[in-house]
């Protein structure tokens, strides 16, 4: 940290009083982390003590009332100590937030984290780029443009908002790489971001925030939708499903013909694997979604999405090799699959976009 005159009555004058601080902070931010953990595994312990509970009352006769009270506390465990993990890791989230901004305010009023252990600071003339070891790249702002904006992982309103910043790569050379072409690095959006680039004479191009919060107003409203089957998933989903109904089916010849409770507990554990199966059956699908709004797309198995909206996009190409089409946006390009009948749906509703 700098010794540089703190902007404001929340940073402490002296050097000392900034490091216990920020050590201060950085050990709340581990307490709620290790908190947050630690529920988390006493959580599925509880869990765990449910089941062998179920198994101890039925083999050894357990006491009734007692059972009850077990059976009774355990759940309540259960659900207490999920609740309180949840509760921890939104605090920790908000405790590494608040260490961060202070870590920033304490190098300088104008210093934004964009990246780990790596400052921006802006000056009167562009921005230095600096890390923990003393090391800086200076760029002027005739080299740099901002972005503002929001990764929307749902077809709606609320999303992620950020700051991009896209420079020269030849200027980040300096830093370990050395790539041709342009360079962009992300930092989250705060007020104080936005005032420091208006200050500075910069326009912060892209999409404009709201204000407010988007309820289910914020949703947006679809036109087409084009589906892709993934076989592979669709097979691994096929074989839990049938895994789910030989235990269902087992679970009751056990109930029958051997022990009631170990029969119930196949039979729910052959439900739980039936369901599951279900659901990864119909997830087991890519969804390229065209919306009033924007482009939507959602990999098979929901391992990734992105929205985008059309005020981002600048233009849409297509390349048949590859059989994608691609969104051209101020920051980057994205690569979407083209399946069949999607870029005949784009070429007769989206001409302007081509």
């Amino acid at each position: 940290m700098s010794e540089k005159q703190p902007f404001d009555k929340t940073i402490p004058a002296s050097r000392k009083q900034r490091l216990r601080r920020a050590k201060t902070l950085a050990l709340r931010n581990a307490a709620t982390g290790v908190g947050a953990f630690v529920s988390a595994i006493l959580a599925v312990l509880a869990l765990f003590g449910i089941v062998v509970l179920l198994f101890v009352y039925e083999f050894r006769k357990m006491d009734v009332s007692l059972f009850t009270v077990l059976l009774g506390s355990f759940a309540v465990g259960t659900l207490s100590l999920a609740l309180l993990a949840f509760f921890l890791m939104r605090l920790n989230a908000h405790a590494e937030a608040r260490r961060l901004d202070f870590l920033e305010r304490c190098d300088s009023p104008e210093s934004f984290f964009v990246g780990e252990g790596t400052l921006m600071t802006f000056t009167d003339d562009g921005v230095v780029i600096h890390g923990e070891k003393g090391d800086h790249v200076r760029i002027p702002y005739a080299k740099i443009r901002f972005f503002c904006v929001c990764s929307r992982k749902r077809a709606h309103e609320r999303g992620e908002w950020t700051v991009v910043i896209e420079m020269p790569a030849s200027y980040l050379a300096k830093v370990g790489s050395g790539h041709e072409g342009n360079a962009l690095i992300q930092t989250d959006l705060k007020d104080r971001l936005l005032e420091t680039i208006a200050a500075h004479g910069k326009e912060l191009l892209g999409e404009k925030r709201k204000a407010g919060k988007a309820g289910k107003a914020g949703r947006f409203r679809v036109r087409e939708m084009f589906f892709m089957p993934n076989p592979r998933l669709r097979r691994r989903a096929a074989i839990i499903i049938a895994g789910g109904c030989v235990l269902i089916v087992g679970g009751v010849l056990v109930a029958v013909f051997f022990e009631v409770w170990l029969g119930v507990v196949l039979v729910l554990f052959g439900i739980f694997l039936l369901v599951r199966g279900i659901f990864s059956y119909f997830r087991a699908r890519a969804l390229l979604g065209f919306y009033e709004e924007g482009i939507y797309w959602m990999a098979a198995g929901r391992t990734d999405s992105l929205f985008l909206k059309w005020e981002e996009i600048e233009k849409l190409s297509r390349n048949e090799q590859e059989g994608v089409f691609l969104a051209h946006c101020p920051y980057g390009v994205y690569h979407f699959p083209c399946p069949a009948g999607s870029w005949e749906f784009i070429e007769e509703n989206y001409k302007e976009k081509l």
